[in-house]
């Protein structure tokens, strides 16, 4: 019993006072120990449907919060002067979130969540972990929306954040580089907290961030490679795979390789178009030249085997033994760079005779339109499309495997179909990464 006749029993763990005059206390229970967070009943269900559901009637938590504000009532207490081990207790347990989230993050990002919720300002340093924290407990207790109406006002001015300002600092479009395990994740952090917290441009930048780059995990899931003798893949104790960001929700996971894939297929069908063009008894040189044809496909092959753009098996058993490293060579490369490289292609001629022959030239507007149309708005995903419709912000077919679709580039195609959004753009790029096949030299 306290000073002033009020029941009390000792505390077992930490309350923290986030409003001084609160009428509850959340009994918090995380996979390594227990903290308590006297809180405002109101406030909780104003802002929380979570809370607002626990807190209402029906549930038992809501009928140990009236009788205990009762049995204070009985003693003439006021819910805001009683200590706080007299107030209703009510038990949230963490175990969910902790076991993908790491509990010192935890216990960062939750008391500020009920500081934004009482109107206050957060105290942590704002760092992309710890947002990725609050934007998981956010979207566990239904109040995403009430913190991204005070993300301004609340976090924005109280601690500026540099990834909402710039993309991460290892990415750079056209640079031929693999994403790091701690840089992927970074980014996918980035991805899950814009789209929790509504933020369309982070989710722009990200996204086609992610899109360009490639993830270790679908490397992963294409070549098996957990079971590489090497050990390079990443193993299935790696702390680092626990978040959630690992597994990005409401099908953005699946869209984001989707179109990672739907790029890399439409890119590696320039290099065998042209392949399958010279290797057929259709000529290809202007003059006929059977000697100017067999010289660009062999010059082609060369070029191309030397990029690990492709890749010659023969027929033995083991003739596809080589077959992953080459895949992973070019898996992880970004769109640009495989442009790049297929615009160094040598246009070396037989003789002077033949110098409009060859497959470099024909290339150079399909390169240059497809060069276009990976700097559109049309590659990352758009979240107001995601979140209204998205089933035609999806480049998933619900007819898929039973239609196959032709793309047949036109030569008429132009920038500004690609960047400067004319009528169809958007429409146009789709269906052309998402074709099942491509012509592109059709005849006119």
């Amino acid at each position: 019993m306290s000073d002033d006749g009020i029941m009390t029993t000792p505390p077992e763990f930490p309350i923290e006072d986030i409003a001084p005059t609160g009428d509850v206390v959340l009994d918090v229970k995380y996979s390594n120990g227990r903290r308590g967070y006297r809180v405002e009943s109101s406030d909780l269900k104003k802002s929380s449907r979570y809370f607002r559901a626990l807190l209402g009637s029906g549930f038992s938590e809501a009928k140990s919060v009236e009788e205990g504000l009762a049995r204070l009532a009985i003693q003439g207490v006021k819910p805001s002067e009683a200590p706080a081990d007299s107030l209703p207790h009510i038990e949230i347990e963490q175990d969910d979130v902790g076991s993908r989230v790491p509990s010192t993050y935890l216990f960062a990002a939750f008391p500020d969540l009920l500081r934004i919720v009482h109107g206050q300002a957060v105290t942590s340093v704002v760092k992309i972990r710890y947002l990725a924290a609050l934007a998981v407990i956010a979207d566990r207790f239904n109040c995403a929306d009430a913190v991204s109406r005070t993300w301004a006002s609340v976090v924005g001015n109280s601690k500026r954040t540099t990834w909402l300002q710039s993309p991460p600092p290892n990415y750079a479009p056209g640079i031929d580089s693999k994403l790091g395990l701690l840089e992927e994740e970074e980014i996918r952090q980035s991805i899950l907290v814009s789209w929790i917290f509504n933020l369309p441009r982070e989710m722009y930048v990200y996204t086609q961030a992610l899109i360009r780059c490639g993830s270790r995990l679908w490397l992963l899931q294409e070549e098996e490679a957990g079971h590489q003798e090497d050990g390079a893949g990443l193993q299935e104790d790696d702390a680092s795979l626990w978040g959630p960001w690992w597994d990005l929700p409401d099908g953005l996971e699946d869209e984001l390789q989707r179109r990672r894939e739907c790029i890399m297929a439409t890119l590696a069908s320039i290099p065998r178009h042209f392949l399958g063009l010279y290797l057929s008894r259709q000529r290809q040189c202007p003059l006929g030249s059977a000697s100017c044809d067999s010289f660009h496909l062999g010059e082609m092959v060369k070029f191309l085997t030397r990029r690990w753009l492709v890749s010659l098996v023969d027929f033995s058993p083991n003739g596809a033994g080589h077959l992953p490293n080459a895949i992973a060579a070019c898996a992880s490369v970004q769109p640009n760079r495989i442009l790049s490289i297929l615009r160094e292609m040598p246009g070396y001629q037989i003789d002077d005779s033949h110098k409009s022959c060859g497959p470099r030239r024909r290339m150079q507007r399909i390169l240059d339109c497809m060069g276009f149309a990976l700097a559109s708005k049309s590659i990352p995903i758009d979240w107001d499309g995601w979140k209204t419709d998205r089933a035609s912000a999806s480049w998933f077919s619900s007819d898929a495997g039973h239609k196959v679709y032709t793309f047949r580039f036109d030569l008429h195609l132009t920038m500004d179909h690609f960047v400067n959004g004319l009528h169809g753009s958007e429409q146009l790029m789709k269906s052309m990464f998402t074709a099942n096949e491509w012509d592109w030299t059709p005849e006119p």
